[in-house]
């Protein structure tokens, strides 16, 4: 059977996330986009994730075969270079496994430039981890994790509302959403609009819900609507905010 070039099966990739099929949509249903050319025998049993390869073609962000997945003991997500091949970064799940079975799922975006990536490991209610790295000459020059940097900002406010936790290993989940005349509005996964967007000057813009109510059902919860703009060269927010969500039956 003859091999897809390496181009035009990225090109194909892009028009299928374009007609609704998701990055997950793609690995759940067993895409494996073509390297340029085979992965070492330590990743034998790694692939590309679809729709993450950079604009220039040089980087994508590999993770264990679908088919494979649940039979490997240790994996990770790793940020990869494809030619030549090597290891740049390995990215934090959180709980997540990416699959779709599992009520995971992913989204990445690159910068124009292939100069950053963004990727959401997310979960049942949203983003587990947030990672966006920077890049330079192939290497990493920064790599940070929005979510925890999120968590730490509204965790004082999430303590004095003394709001019962999620459960027992999440204070509060976080979702992808925004807010319209104060009424928190749910943003489908697979929307084009992640929440954790790169613009075309280096920062990454953010825009989320923190809560212990995810299904909206306990009078006494606690929901803060988050937004900022993160520098990616300084580490930092340089601008942030976030105010509380109050409690509305008719959001049920």
């Amino acid at each position: 059977m003859r091999l897809i070039p390496f181009f035009v099966f990225f090109s194909l990739v892009a028009i299928m996330i374009a007609y609704g099929d998701t990055q997950s949509d793609l690995y759940s249903s067993n895409h494996e986009p073509q390297p340029p050319a085979p992965f070492p025998t330590a990743y034998k049993d790694y692939q590309i994730l679809p729709g993450t390869i950079s604009p220039n073609q040089q980087y994508a962000l590999i993770y264990p075969k679908r088919s494979r997945l649940y039979e490997l003991h240790n994996y990770g997500l790793f940020l990869a270079a494809l030619k030549a091949f090597r290891i740049l970064s390995r990215l934090p799940l959180g709980n997540s496994n990416l699959a779709e079975n599992a009520r995971c799922y992913f989204e990445s975006n690159w910068a124009k430039d292939s100069s950053a990536v963004v990727m959401i490991a997310g979960g049942r209610w949203g983003p587990e981890r947030v990672s966006v790295v920077a890049l330079h000459d192939g290497k990493v020059v920064k790599q940070s994790e929005l979510t925890s940097e999120v968590r730490r900002i509204v965790q004082t406010d999430f303590r004095k509302s003394h709001a019962n936790p999620y459960n027992d290993y999440y204070d509060f989940v976080m979702e992808q959403g925004h807010t319209s005349n104060g009424k928190l509005v749910d943003v489908p996964k697979d929307s084009t609009q992640q929440g954790w967007d790169l613009d075309g000057d280096g920062h990454v813009h953010v825009d989320c819900v923190c809560t212990t109510d995810p299904k909206n059902i306990e009078p006494h919860s606690w929901t803060v609507h988050f937004t900022g703009v993160w520098d990616i060269k300084a580490g930092h927010f340089q601008q942030k905010t976030f105010e509380r969500v109050p409690f509305t039956p008719s959001l049920l």
